[in-house]
């Protein structure tokens, strides 16, 4: 994924005339299906995390972020 992503930036910022400027958001996180098992999990945390998002801790209403 890595040098996907460095191919693909490198692309964009010749084309755009921006040399070093990134388009990958840090820390992203990445994974790849390779099961229906996978696929449901994913589907799953993707319907839940509305839900939970009050509770998360990056929230920013949790006192931690404060």
């Amino acid at each position: 994924m890595l040098n996907f992503k460095s191919v693909t930036t490198r692309s964009l910022n010749r084309m755009q005339r921006s040399p070093g400027h990134s388009i990958w958001q840090r820390n992203d996180y990445e994974h790849i299906m390779r099961s229906e098992v996978s696929l449901g999990r994913i589907r799953q945390y993707i319907y839940d995390n509305p839900l939970v998002w009050q509770q998360d801790q990056l929230h920013p209403s949790n006192p931690s972020q404060r």
